[in-house]
């Protein structure tokens, strides 16, 4: 491509100028450019999907489609082939050789035109610059003299303030002079009246602390005498209270002696007071397995003699004695047990205890004491009996349990 350079630039420049403007230049779209037209859209229908793992992790789908549904467009009938002449030919060359032409002298005159007004611009901006900084310094320059003005009277006021300070400092210091010298010689003068005054104070405090010592030495003979009484007395408190605590250790020793042999003997009562019910709970024990036994034996004697003997005899003469006796027996055991279906018999041992506590009888003690009627008390509830109910003691043990 031809570029013609301006007047006063050198081929380098406008090539650099010509490049920086195809750069910033907007890109524009081909004008002459031919549209191709979109294939229309066609409906297919799904048919069938095969999936099949082609590698590790991996999935390949294929899709199978049916046959186009609609009317197919119909194909336009194909244009005979042009071949143009040698003529035809060179008259599009020379027209395109042209429009080139044309096109590239359009080209150059909008880029000399563009640098002309470049030039024209970087002239105005020259001047521009030029007239800032003219005005700039003019600027400048009268605020350099403004602050030198003023930077001299501020000096020059510092100056006055400092000499009138200085002034001022220096009757300060001449009058704080007089000052301490005044003050110098009243503190001179009080010292010496204080040493005086020290001098006779200390000879006032020698005086009272050698009459303080003699009067100390006085109390101390006094109370030497008062503390050998009081050691006198406290030494015969104490021999007295010793006396009085051997004394009453003593007492104690027999007391305590005293009341081990009522001990020994309340626990000798118990042991034969307990050998003495033990021994009627026994007998009484012995009496009533007796009764128990004549019992038994009234109503055997009473079974033999029933009407149904008869049959007794056969059932003995079958060979069956055995059962039916023991079936006697247990259901014998089982009335005299209940005291509800034996009430032609005496009253069992366990009757008879439950009869005393209602009655309110009297409570024997191991000590050997008994209580009124009016003061039996029945054990509450809470009290533990595993020494009674949980243990294998014989029944006459338990029974005096219970009495005590």
């Amino acid at each position: 491509m031809r570029v013609a350079c301006v007047a006063g630039l050198g081929s380098s420049d406008c090539l650099f100028l010509l490049l920086a403007h195809r750069r910033s230049a907007p890109v524009k779209k081909p004008v002459g450019k031919p549209r191709t037209k979109q294939p229309k859209k066609v409906k297919f229908i799904t048919t069938e999907i095969r999936c099949q793992e082609m590698s590790k992790g991996g999935l390949a789908y294929e899709v199978i489609l049916a046959e186009p549904v609609g009317v197919p467009v119909p194909r336009r009938a194909d244009s005979p082939e042009k071949t143009p002449s040698v003529e035809e030919i060179q008259e599009k060359l020379k027209a395109a050789e042209e429009r080139r032409r044309s096109l590239e002298a359009s080209k150059m005159a909008a880029i000399a035109q563009k640098m002309q007004k470049i030039e024209e611009a970087s002239r105005i901006r020259s001047e521009q610059t030029n007239n800032f900084i003219v005005n700039t310094k003019e600027a400048l320059d009268a605020k350099m003299e403004t602050h030198e003005e003023k930077r001299e009277a501020y000096i020059n006021e510092l100056r006055a303030r400092l000499k009138d300070h200085l002034e001022g400092v220096e009757k300060t210091r001449l009058t704080l002079e007089q000052q301490t010298m005044e003050v110098y010689k009243a503190i001179e003068e009080k010292m010496n009246t204080a040493a005086d005054k020290r001098d006779e104070n200390i000879k006032k405090m020698l005086e009272r602390l050698r009459e303080h010592e003699e009067q100390v030495r006085k109390v101390r003979a006094g109370n030497h005498e008062r503390f050998q009484q009081l050691e006198s007395a406290i030494q015969e408190k104490l021999q007295q209270a010793a006396d009085r605590r051997l004394m009453l250790e003593a007492e104690q020793k027999e007391k305590l002696r005293n009341h081990n042999q009522k001990l020994a003997e309340v626990r000798s009562a118990a042991t034969a007071k307990v050998e003495e019910i033990t021994k009627d709970i026994e007998t009484k024990l012995t009496a009533a397995e007796q009764n128990r036994e004549k019992e038994m034996q009234k109503k055997l004697d009473f079974v033999k003699k029933e009407p149904y003997r008869g049959d007794v005899q056969e059932i003995m003469n079958s060979g069956m004695i055995g059962i039916v006796l023991l079936l006697l027996i247990q259901s014998i055991r089982s009335q005299s047990e209940d005291p509800r279906a034996t009430r032609g018999a005496g009253p069992t041992e366990q009757e008879r205890a439950r009869r005393e506590r209602g009655r309110g009888h009297r409570h024997v003690r191991l000590d050997g004491l008994c209580t009124p009627p009016h003061h039996t008390t029945t054990p509450p509830r809470d009290e533990p009996k595993d020494s009674y109910h949980n243990s294998n003691m014989p029944n006459y043990q338990r029974h005096l349990t219970t009495l005590s």
